[in-house]
Protein backbone atom coordinates (compact mmCIF):
# COMPACT_ATOMS: atom_id res chain seq x y z
CA UNK A 1 0.00 0.00 0.00
CA UNK A 2 1.31 3.49 -0.94
CA UNK A 3 0.37 7.02 0.17
CA UNK A 4 1.27 10.40 -1.34
CA UNK A 5 1.89 13.43 1.13
CA UNK A 6 0.03 16.62 0.20
CA UNK A 7 0.59 17.93 3.69
CA UNK A 8 2.03 17.04 6.91
CA UNK A 9 -0.32 19.65 9.04
CA UNK A 10 1.40 18.68 12.47
CA UNK A 11 5.05 20.00 10.98
CA UNK A 12 2.94 22.75 9.41
CA UNK A 13 1.20 24.33 12.47
CA UNK A 14 3.70 22.72 15.14
CA UNK A 15 0.99 20.44 16.36
CA UNK A 16 3.14 17.67 17.87
CA UNK A 17 -0.41 15.80 18.91
CA UNK A 18 -1.53 16.28 15.26
CA UNK A 19 2.02 15.43 14.28
CA UNK A 20 1.58 12.23 16.49
CA UNK A 21 -1.15 10.89 14.57
CA UNK A 22 -0.19 12.06 11.05
CA UNK A 23 2.90 10.23 11.72
CA UNK A 24 0.84 6.63 13.30
CA UNK A 25 -1.12 6.66 9.69
CA UNK A 26 1.91 7.35 8.01
CA UNK A 27 3.15 4.16 9.49
CA UNK A 28 0.46 1.89 8.16
CA UNK A 29 1.46 2.34 4.59
CA UNK A 30 4.27 0.16 3.09
CA UNK A 31 5.40 2.82 0.58
CA UNK A 32 5.43 6.77 1.54
CA UNK A 33 5.98 9.30 -0.92
CA UNK A 34 6.99 12.48 -0.01
CA UNK A 35 8.00 15.41 -1.68
CA UNK A 36 11.56 16.41 -1.61
CA UNK A 37 14.91 14.72 0.37
CA UNK A 38 14.30 17.39 3.26
CA UNK A 39 10.94 16.28 3.93
CA UNK A 40 12.47 12.71 3.94
CA UNK A 41 15.13 13.59 6.25
CA UNK A 42 12.63 14.85 8.82
CA UNK A 43 10.10 11.76 8.79
CA UNK A 44 13.29 9.31 8.75
CA UNK A 45 13.04 10.68 12.50
CA UNK A 46 10.02 8.39 12.80
CA UNK A 47 9.56 6.15 9.78
CA UNK A 48 12.40 3.92 7.98
CA UNK A 49 14.02 5.42 5.05
CA UNK A 50 13.65 2.27 2.84
CA UNK A 51 9.86 2.78 3.26
CA UNK A 52 9.82 7.07 2.12
CA UNK A 53 10.78 7.70 -1.71
CA UNK A 54 9.98 11.42 -3.27
CA UNK A 55 8.46 12.83 -6.06
CA UNK A 56 10.31 15.54 -6.35
CA UNK A 57 7.46 18.20 -8.52
CA UNK A 58 4.00 17.59 -8.18
CA UNK A 59 2.91 17.20 -11.75
CA UNK A 60 -0.25 19.95 -12.64
CA UNK A 61 -2.02 18.91 -16.17
CA UNK A 62 -2.45 21.56 -18.60
CA UNK A 63 -2.58 22.71 -22.44
CA UNK A 64 0.63 22.31 -24.68
CA UNK A 65 0.83 25.74 -26.26
CA UNK A 66 1.75 28.70 -23.90
CA UNK A 67 1.58 32.34 -25.26
CA UNK A 68 4.95 33.86 -25.41
CA UNK A 69 6.26 35.72 -22.03
CA UNK A 70 8.37 38.65 -22.46
CA UNK A 71 10.77 39.55 -19.27
CA UNK A 72 9.18 42.20 -17.28
CA UNK A 73 8.88 43.92 -13.73
CA UNK A 74 5.42 41.81 -13.51
CA UNK A 75 5.02 38.77 -10.71
CA UNK A 76 2.15 36.86 -10.52
CA UNK A 77 1.13 35.16 -7.32
CA UNK A 78 -2.04 32.33 -7.06
CA UNK A 79 -3.19 31.58 -3.37
CA UNK A 80 -5.43 31.33 -0.82
CA UNK A 81 -5.10 34.99 0.41
CA UNK A 82 -6.71 33.90 3.77
CA UNK A 83 -3.27 32.11 4.57
CA UNK A 84 -1.28 35.01 2.67
CA UNK A 85 -0.79 37.85 4.82
CA UNK A 86 1.91 39.37 3.22
CA UNK A 87 0.26 40.35 0.46
CA UNK A 88 -1.09 43.34 2.31
CA UNK A 89 2.24 44.46 2.29
CA UNK A 90 3.12 44.17 -1.07
CA UNK A 91 2.51 48.09 -1.89
CA UNK A 92 6.16 48.71 0.21
CA UNK A 93 7.63 46.83 -2.79
CA UNK A 94 9.44 49.23 -5.14
CA UNK A 95 9.49 48.72 -9.14
CA UNK A 96 7.83 45.44 -9.32
CA UNK A 97 3.84 45.04 -10.37
CA UNK A 98 2.16 42.09 -9.01
CA UNK A 99 -1.08 40.27 -10.52
CA UNK A 100 -3.00 38.10 -8.24
CA UNK A 101 -4.88 35.32 -8.46
CA UNK A 102 -7.47 33.54 -6.12
CA UNK A 103 -10.37 33.35 -3.63
CA UNK A 104 -11.21 35.49 -0.84
CA UNK A 105 -9.19 38.66 -1.86
CA UNK A 106 -9.95 41.65 -0.38
CA UNK A 107 -9.13 44.73 -3.07
CA UNK A 108 -6.22 46.44 -1.96
CA UNK A 109 -5.46 50.31 -2.78
CA UNK A 110 -1.92 49.77 -3.79
CA UNK A 111 -0.54 50.98 -7.16
CA UNK A 112 1.50 48.14 -8.04
CA UNK A 113 -1.18 45.43 -7.13
CA UNK A 114 -3.51 44.33 -9.71
CA UNK A 115 -6.15 41.56 -8.82
CA UNK A 116 -7.10 39.11 -11.95
CA UNK A 117 -9.74 36.95 -10.61
CA UNK A 118 -10.45 33.95 -9.28
CA UNK A 119 -9.91 30.66 -11.67
CA UNK A 120 -10.11 26.92 -11.95
CA UNK A 121 -7.17 24.99 -11.51
CA UNK A 122 -7.56 23.76 -15.07
CA UNK A 123 -8.17 27.71 -16.29
CA UNK A 124 -5.33 28.83 -14.70
CA UNK A 125 -2.19 28.17 -16.27
CA UNK A 126 -3.88 30.13 -19.48
CA UNK A 127 -4.75 33.24 -17.34
CA UNK A 128 -1.34 33.85 -15.68
CA UNK A 129 -0.06 37.50 -17.04
CA UNK A 130 3.54 38.63 -16.23
CA UNK A 131 7.36 36.99 -16.62
CA UNK A 132 7.51 35.49 -13.07
CA UNK A 133 5.79 33.34 -10.78
CA UNK A 134 5.89 34.00 -6.97
CA UNK A 135 6.54 31.38 -4.25
CA UNK A 136 5.73 32.66 -0.72
CA UNK A 137 3.79 32.05 2.17
CA UNK A 138 3.72 33.99 5.15
CA UNK A 139 2.36 37.53 7.06
CA UNK A 140 5.18 39.19 5.98
CA UNK A 141 7.70 40.07 2.79
CA UNK A 142 10.52 39.99 5.39
CA UNK A 143 10.23 36.44 5.72
CA UNK A 144 8.77 33.07 4.73
CA UNK A 145 6.53 30.26 6.71
CA UNK A 146 9.38 27.83 7.58
CA UNK A 147 6.82 24.90 6.67
CA UNK A 148 8.59 25.82 3.04
CA UNK A 149 11.67 24.34 4.31
CA UNK A 150 9.76 20.54 3.76
CA UNK A 151 7.28 20.67 1.29
CA UNK A 152 6.75 21.46 -2.49
CA UNK A 153 4.08 23.91 -3.06
CA UNK A 154 1.47 23.14 -5.78
CA UNK A 155 1.79 26.66 -6.87
CA UNK A 156 5.44 25.78 -8.12
CA UNK A 157 4.22 23.20 -10.81
CA UNK A 158 1.53 25.66 -11.66
CA UNK A 159 4.12 28.47 -12.66
CA UNK A 160 6.52 25.46 -14.30
CA UNK A 161 3.52 24.61 -16.26
CA UNK A 162 2.40 27.98 -17.22
CA UNK A 163 6.16 28.42 -18.46
CA UNK A 164 7.18 30.92 -15.98
CA UNK A 165 10.34 31.36 -13.89
CA UNK A 166 9.64 31.23 -10.38
CA UNK A 167 10.86 33.38 -7.22
CA UNK A 168 11.00 31.22 -4.27
CA UNK A 169 12.49 31.73 -0.44
CA UNK A 170 16.81 30.68 -0.34
CA UNK A 171 15.88 28.88 2.51
CA UNK A 172 12.56 26.95 0.74
CA UNK A 173 13.04 23.20 -0.18
CA UNK A 174 12.67 23.92 -3.34
CA UNK A 175 15.43 26.25 -3.53
CA UNK A 176 18.22 23.79 -4.74
CA UNK A 177 16.35 22.69 -7.78
CA UNK A 178 15.70 26.41 -8.67
CA UNK A 179 18.95 27.10 -8.85
CA UNK A 180 20.45 23.95 -10.05
CA UNK A 181 17.94 23.93 -13.23
CA UNK A 182 18.36 27.72 -13.58
CA UNK A 183 14.48 27.96 -14.07
CA UNK A 184 14.36 31.52 -11.53
CA UNK A 185 15.31 33.27 -8.73
CA UNK A 186 15.65 32.74 -4.80
CA UNK A 187 15.39 35.82 -2.46
CA UNK A 188 15.89 36.06 1.20
CA UNK A 189 13.19 38.85 1.40
CA UNK A 190 10.69 40.15 -1.45
CA UNK A 191 12.12 43.19 -0.35
CA UNK A 192 15.17 42.38 -2.54
CA UNK A 193 12.80 41.94 -6.10
CA UNK A 194 12.92 45.17 -8.02
CA UNK A 195 16.49 45.59 -7.46
CA UNK A 196 16.91 41.22 -8.64
CA UNK A 197 14.51 41.93 -11.89
CA UNK A 198 16.08 44.75 -12.72
CA UNK A 199 19.46 43.48 -13.02
CA UNK A 200 17.88 40.13 -15.31
CA UNK A 201 18.65 40.77 -18.87
CA UNK A 202 16.66 39.18 -21.61
CA UNK A 203 19.30 36.82 -22.73
CA UNK A 204 19.17 35.06 -18.76
CA UNK A 205 15.46 35.61 -18.71
CA UNK A 206 15.33 33.19 -21.89
CA UNK A 207 17.60 31.25 -21.05
CA UNK A 208 15.40 30.37 -17.90
CA UNK A 209 11.94 29.71 -19.91
CA UNK A 210 14.29 27.42 -22.19
CA UNK A 211 15.90 25.46 -18.89
CA UNK A 212 11.86 25.49 -17.79
CA UNK A 213 10.65 23.62 -20.85
CA UNK A 214 11.66 20.06 -20.68
CA UNK A 215 10.37 20.19 -16.95
CA UNK A 216 6.92 21.79 -18.33
CA UNK A 217 6.66 19.07 -20.33
CA UNK A 218 6.96 16.13 -18.06
CA UNK A 219 4.26 18.23 -15.64
CA UNK A 220 1.92 18.60 -17.63
CA UNK A 221 1.73 14.82 -18.62
CA UNK A 222 2.49 13.53 -15.26
CA UNK A 223 5.73 12.49 -15.79
CA UNK A 224 7.19 13.02 -11.48
CA UNK A 225 3.47 10.69 -10.63
CA UNK A 226 4.16 8.07 -12.75
CA UNK A 227 8.41 7.99 -12.10
CA UNK A 228 7.23 7.94 -8.21
CA UNK A 229 4.82 4.85 -8.72
CA UNK A 230 7.23 2.94 -11.59
CA UNK A 231 9.64 2.75 -8.79
CA UNK A 232 7.67 1.68 -5.83
CA UNK A 233 6.49 -1.16 -8.32
CA UNK A 234 10.37 -1.87 -9.32
CA UNK A 235 9.14 -1.63 -12.94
Amino acid sequence: TATIIIDIDGLRYKDENLLKKEIETLKQFTHIIAHNSAMKTFLKQYIAADKISCIELFDYPAEQNLSEKPLSNIVCFAGNFEKAGFVNELGKIQHVQFNLYGQSFNAADKKNISYEGAFTPNELPKKLKGSFGLVWDGNTIEACDEYLQYNNPHKLSLYLAAGLPVIVWEQSAVAKLVLEKNIGITVNSLTELGDIIKNISAEEYNLMKQNIEPLRVEIINGAFLKRAVAKILNV
